[in-house]
């Protein structure tokens, strides 16, 4: 049973984590660790403890969160195997490192396995893929599902290929639609709206358009056309995103993502 977690790195996506443990009144001790000082938000929260190093404390968890770059990777690996309990699971969410690289690092002595997730695990809405090798304990795989649902939906994937590849998708994909409804608040800004209405409107525009196709039977295109009249005036702003081929900039720019991802990890796979 997973009772105490360390989460190693304390940025933007362990918060998410944090804050969501926090909001669910989860019975979870965690200790968090980060060389910088700063990223200590939870002085006052009782089952929260921040350090700047990993201590003796880590081998206290039955679960390790790697939400580290990459690169932090290899010096981070030598203070698990000093400290790290034999019996814990280490779950990266590094982008792209491969888990032979993993467990090479830290001598094949976890259990580990890689997650793809993001920042909506903050409000419990999050899409988290997991990928463990054949051999992983079907009961321990079971306590990892059952931990990340408190953050969402979760999806076991097959290979590690489709892991990289939603990290283009879904790990960054909520940036993609918050940059494009950053535009449309650039827009109603442009027609006169005030800074904070833009914003309101832009986001309750964003929301309500994301639950309807969440909650409506029918596919995207179709959803689409019921608000799309014959040489109407959305008519005539989808054909000049055709005309500027908007669908390619933006499928080229989620594939730069992918190439990122694989390159990030070959620094450490090589």
């Amino acid at each position: 049973m997973i009772k105490n977690i360390s989460i190693v790195g304390a940025g933007n996506l362990a918060q998410c984590f944090i804050d969501r443990i926090i909001a669910s009144k989860g019975k979870y001790k965690i200790f968090l660790y980060d060389i910088d000082k700063k990223k200590n938000k939870y002085s006052s929260i009782k089952n929260v403890k921040f350090f700047s190093s990993i201590n003796q404390c880590f081998t206290e968890s039955q679960l390790v969160l790697l939400t580290i770059k990459p690169h932090n990777f290899k010096s981070v690996s030598k203070d698990i195997n000093e400290y790290g309990d034999k019996k814990c699971t280490v779950i990266s969410l590094m982008a792209g490192t491969k888990l032979n690289v993993i467990d090479k690092a830290l001598n094949k002595n976890f259990y580990t396995a890689r997650v793809m997730t993001n920042i909506n695990a903050q409000f419990g809405n999050a899409q988290s893929f997991i990928f463990a090798s054949k051999d992983f304990p079907r009961n321990r795989f079971k306590s990892l599902i059952n931990f990340f649902k408190l953050f969402g939906v979760t999806t076991r994937v097959n290979t590690e290929m489709q892991i990289d590849k939603l990290t283009a998708l879904c790990g960054s994909g909520p940036a993609y639609f918050i940059y494009f409804t950053e535009i449309v608040k650039d827009t109603f800004k442009k027609f006169g709206f005030g800074e904070n209405e833009a914003e309101q409107l832009s986001k309750n525009l964003f929301y309500s358009t994301g639950y309807t196709c969440y909650h409506n039977n029918n596919n995207m295109k179709d959803i689409r056309k019921t608000v799309v009249s014959k040489k109407g005036t959305t008519e005539a702003a989808l054909v000049m995103m055709d005309k500027k081929n908007i669908r390619k900039v933006i499928m080229e720019s989620i594939d730069q993502a992918y190439k990122k991802s694989i390159q990030l990890g070959k620094r450490n796979n090589d």
